[in-house]
């Protein structure tokens, strides 16, 4: 991976995990407390992101 992941809000209940070339990682739904993976398939409940950067 290039460069830094950032963790951007991308609605009020939701965050997206991106890398350093703006590629989406992830995203977390608070509403739902469900973390995806970037295909949108449930990776776990609660907030998981940290737990994609390490794929």
């Amino acid at each position: 991976m290039d460069g830094t992941a950032a963790i951007v809000m991308a609605a009020p209940a939701r965050e997206v995990l991106r890398d350093g070339r703006g590629t989406i990682l992830g995203s977390y739904d608070a509403r739902s407390d469900a973390t995806r993976d970037a295909s949108g398939r449930i990776v776990g409940r609660g907030y998981l992101l940290p737990v994609l950067l390490s794929r």
